[in-house]
């Protein structure tokens, strides 16, 4: 004998737009949201608290403040005519022509410092490759 369908659901939901966005660590991120549920046979509201983790490398990153902040891609200017990524965990430093003495820096969240320079800039065309 088959077994009858479970009833449809009294109820429907929906979210609420823009969730707060709370980072944790380095790597993951929590958000929190207020559902709102209404029971369609009463018409009686209630809400549903619904917490999400999301995991990734680099999501967050400790301002100079010392607050938690969302990571950002992000290159701005600096004073001395550079560029430099600083919402990031690892800060990454751009000299104003590349060269030996200021071309990269990188400041990892461990406080490591790495220097180094390109040795040439390369720009190609792939609207310009051929197959043979």
């Amino acid at each position: 004998m088959p077994q009858a369908l479970p009833p449809k659901p009294a109820f429907s939901s929906q979210g609420l737009p823009d969730p707060s966005l709370w980072p944790i660590e380095w790597s993951s991120s929590g958000r929190e949201f207020l559902e709102w549920i209404t029971n369609s046979q009463t018409g009686e509201v209630a809400t549903r608290n619904h917490n999400l983790i999301a995991v990734g490398n680099g999501l967050n990153f400790i301002n100079s403040n010392g607050v938690w902040q969302a990571s950002e891609n992000l290159i701005e200017l600096t004073p001395s005519g550079g560029a430099a990524a600083l919402r990031l965990p690892n800060n990454v430093f751009f000299g104003p022509t590349l060269s030996t003495t200021n071309g990269l820096g990188l400041l990892t969240m461990s406080n490591l410092v790495f220097n180094t320079a390109p040795l040439g800039v390369y720009f190609i065309c792939t609207m310009a490759w051929q197959a043979p």
